[in-house]
């Protein structure tokens, strides 16, 4: 399954100003994470575009079955975003693994970039009962700001 999302940098710089729009899409640890950057609001328009991008994906959006705070946009040693999972548990929500799968062996030759593929996949989410595996791309470039989600 697969969702893009494309947001106007613009925008979120606005939004990015109330706290509580912050507080409602995003982690302590995204929030943590945007407060390093200078000018966070490209930042924050990418991880708001992968959420968006991984709902689509998921074919829900947000509402009854998925909140923005169910899962937050992280970043590996060297920089590649992934999606954790981490649902409120007092509501009633897909199930969702709590460990990303980091152990992945890197083979040689022609494989070798579905190895990097298999590195960014995040560890499975059950959602209607079947296990899924998630891997994000994020871009932003001035105005605009871009995510796709893949969801194997």
């Amino acid at each position: 399954m697969l969702g893009c999302d494309i947001i106007n940098v613009e925008r979120i710089q606005k939004l990015a100003t109330n706290k509580s729009f912050l507080k409602k899409c995003f982690t302590e640890d995204e929030i943590s994470y945007f407060d390093k950057y200078r000018d966070g609001a490209p930042i924050i328009a990418g991880h708001f575009a992968a959420k968006e991008a991984v709902a689509k994906a998921l074919g829900c959006g947000f509402g009854a079955q998925l909140d923005f705070l169910d899962f937050s946009v992280a970043h590996d040693a060297k920089g590649r975003p992934f999606i954790k999972w981490h649902p409120a548990p007092q509501r009633q929500r897909p199930s969702f693994s709590q460990n990303r799968q980091t152990d992945v062996s890197s083979p040689k030759g022609v494989h070798a970039g579905l190895s990097e593929f298999a590195s960014a996949l995040t560890s499975p989410i059950t959602w209607q009962g079947h296990n899924l595996k998630c891997a994000i791309s994020i871009s932003h470039e001035r105005a605009f700001a871009m995510a796709t989600a893949l969801i194997v």
